[in-house]
């Protein structure tokens, strides 16, 4: 994929209404130069997300979200930052120039080729299901599950023809696409006897998958009737990878954000039976165990996961490995454990969701104590040395002191032994354990001086206009500011001199992504409201209090010295003499304000 060039992201920004992108997602209501609504990123029932158009950022002081155009779009739709910049620019009607190489241009085509075989054959299938007489049995299917027309429009259920397996290649090759291209699909394969195309999900009541942009790249396919296998999946093709991808999530991703919550299940008729019972936000993973790819996808919309797995032995294995993946990419993860024997879909539709309701998640070291307290005789001695040593892992995985310490006490109670006797296992075993991220440092308000303000107010206003940067640095110069954030804010505008547009939010897409407290910082400061009239003369006050603060710093330096100096030294006379100069320029500073 080639680079975007920063002033082709710069002009896309330029050309982009924040408001009126906000305003798709969120209502939102203004406040004087502002405007404010619920944050699409957390629940909340007072109002903390701003939009700045003036700015052209948005910030959620309750999670701290914000950043520009490209940003909410990438929050919102799970985009990458390329893909959220392209769908911008489609929108705005700029063009991004493009130097691929002969390969990557190849299997650029490749993929989109099999993008729209994906999409026609949704649209096929969903056909099928909707009005075709062969597809009766499989409404009456979904009819008896309590699956509604709207749930099977919102997922793009469809149905392939059991009594015709050519139908599928007929109606695609019709499209213009020939043999090969349907056999790199996955969909359709040759068959040995004739040399006919068929379809592969033929007889199949159908589950699309879709990325997390919403293209369908993959199908599951059930049996309706009798036959095997039950469920067939697509084969892996150079659009889909069933260990990156999450059934449901194109349709859940929304519900994601505002719950601020994951419920991981297994197949597709789980998520089908949850979000039939109005658990929004389920996603399941595809024909395999949850993978550490699926933890990353996931974890662009929430950092928080509930595990509802089948209560069979496979689902608790199931569980125990999804816990250790979770946990290892900073997810904070309960379990709800379902009874033996029946998976989520079973059990929605026998106790409903008052039923689910009842059942209250454990945190993830409290499910894997009592699935230890299960396998292992806690009142001998070698099964509490066991029960220990399964869960050592999983404690010094935990980021959390307090989580740890707590754990620990409660494993210690149920063992009745000294929570001393557990640490000093953990120390025997060799494992490390997980060291806790520090607090983040209390916001530094930098000091009022003299009538100016502080500091930031001056840096907003250097940011916004060049003429006041430039004097700032001359007068002051760029390492003035009390604060390294402000700073770095400053040098990196220097650095950006010569393209930048005096648009501080354009600053935002040339901060590193790993460098969350400066870009947290920015759009802080980016939210002050600032007077729009004599800005140039405001500043001016802002540097001479500045400058008057210096004077009177170094007049304090100098005095400390006199104090210590003999009478007759030498080097009396040149700090005298500087005292006066500096005497001097205070009173030239204060004169003039």
């Amino acid at each position: 994929m080639a680079l975007i060039p920063p002033e082709v992201i710069d002009e896309i920004q330029s050309k982009v209404d924040i408001l009126d992108l906000v305003s798709r997602y969120v209502t939102l209501r203004r406040a004087g130069k502002n405007y404010t609504g619920l944050c699409p990123f957390h629940s909340e029932d007072t109002p903390s997300f701003t939009v700045t158009p003036e700015k052209q950022i948005f910030y959620c002081f309750g999670c701290q979200k914000g950043g520009g155009a490209v940003s909410f779009i990438m929050e919102m739709e799970g985009l990458s930052y390329p893909e959220a910049v392209r769908k911008l620019a489609r929108e705005t009607g700029v063009e991004i120039p493009e130097k691929l190489s002969p390969q990557a241009a190849a299997q650029s085509r490749e993929k989109e080729l099999l993008h729209k075989i994906h999409s026609r054959a949704a649209a096929f299938y969903a056909q099928t299901l909707s009005a075709s007489p062969c597809a009766r049995a499989a409404r009456e299917y979904l009819k008896k599950r309590g699956i509604g027309e709207d749930l099977v429009k919102a997922f793009g259920l469809g149905y392939a023809p059991e009594d015709d397996w050519e139908a599928l290649a007929k109606h695609l090759s019709q499209q213009g696409f020939c043999a090969a291209e349907l056999q790199k699909s996955g969909l359709c394969g040759q068959s040995a006897k004739n040399g006919r195309l068929y379809d592969k999900f033929h007889g199949r009541l159908l589950f699309p998958i879709c990325d997390h942009k919403g293209q369908v790249v993959a199908f599951g396919g059930r049996i309706v009737g009798e036959g095997q296998p039950k469920y067939l999946n697509s084969p892996e093709t150079p659009i889909y990878n069933k260990s990156s991808h999450l059934y449901g999530l194109s349709v859940a991703h929304s519900h994601l954000r505002r719950l601020d919550e994951a419920l991981i299940m297994e197949g597709y008729m789980d998520v089908l039976a949850a979000h039939q019972f109005g658990l929004t936000n389920a996603v399941a993973s595809l024909g395999t165990a949850f993978t550490a790819e699926q933890a990353r996808l996931l974890k662009r919309y929430t950092a928080r996961a509930v595990l509802a797995y089948d209560g069979d032995a496979a689902g608790i294995k199931a569980t125990h490995r999804a816990l250790e993946i979770l946990r290892a990419q900073g997810f904070q993860v309960k379990v709800l454990s379902l009874p033996s024997g029946l998976d989520p879909d079973d059990f929605l539709r026998q106790k409903g969701r008052n039923g689910w309701e009842e059942f209250t998640p454990q945190g993830a070291l409290e499910y894997l104590l009592d699935q230890a307290l299960r396998l292992h005789d806690s009142g001998s001695a070698a099964g509490k040395g066991a029960v220990v040593k399964a869960l050592l892992p999983a404690i010094s995985q935990s980021k959390s002191e307090v989580e740890r310490d707590s754990f620990i006490r409660l494993l210690a109670g149920k063992l009745s032994v000294p929570a001393e006797t557990v640490y000093a296992d953990l120390r025997k075993s060799g494992l490390a354990l997980a060291v806790p991220k520090p607090p983040p440092s209390p916001a530094i308000t930098p000091p009022t001086q003299g009538k100016t303000g502080s500091a930031a107010h001056l840096l907003k206003l250097a940011l916004e206009d060049e003429a006041i940067f430039r004097l700032v640095e001359e007068e002051l110069g760029l390492d003035f500011w009390p604060q390294p954030q402000e700073r770095d804010l400053a040098f990196l505008t220097k650095s950006l001199i010569e393209s930048y547009t005096w648009q501080p939010s354009t600053l935002l897409s040339r901060i590193d992504d790993k460098n969350e407290g400066l870009r947290g910082f920015l759009l802080k400061l980016l939210t002050k409201e600032s007077p729009d009239e004599k800005r140039e003369q405001i500043a001016k006050d802002y540097i001479a209090g500045f400058r008057a603060a210096q004077l009177e710093a170094r007049m304090k330096e100098v005095r400390a010295k006199l104090a210590g100096i003999e009478a007759n030294d030498g080097e009396m006379q040149l700090l005298m003499r500087e005292m006066s100069n500096l005497a001097k320029k205070l009173q030239a500073i204060k004169a003039k304000n």
